[in-house]
């Protein structure tokens, strides 16, 4: 089950992936070819804090900031603000994926 669970997480990593890197003002750092079923992200003149909360207002659980690891950040280039990370999990469905597109679309009109 645990390799049926990692399939469908990395399916819906791909939508937000697609979306996301298509999407201007957008800025995605994660490979998501070698990567656990998680993207980050920042939207262009907003904080992560910002989208975070943004996305929280519909419900959307995100995290921005540093997430604990201010030398990944100095790595990626995302001093001083950090991003938004997005963690897929077995729970996740297609419809919650649509929604947080949905939502990020609302950001950036």
């Amino acid at each position: 089950n645990g390799e049926k669970f990692l399939k469908r997480e990395k399916e819906l990593q791909r939508l937000v992936y697609n979306f996301l890197s298509e999407t201007d003002g957008v800025t995605v750092y994660t490979d998501i070819k070698n990567s656990v079923p998680l993207i980050a992200f920042n939207v262009d003149g907003c904080s992560s804090e910002y989208v975070t909360e943004f996305l929280a207002e519909s419900g959307i659980c995100v995290r921005g900031g540093y997430h604990c690891a201010p030398l990944c950040h100095k790595r990626l280039g995302t001093i001083p603000g950090g991003c938004v990370r997005i963690s897929i999990g077995a729970f996740n469905k297609k419809q919650d994926i649509y929604r947080l597109i949905d939502r990020i679309k609302k950001l950036r009109d």
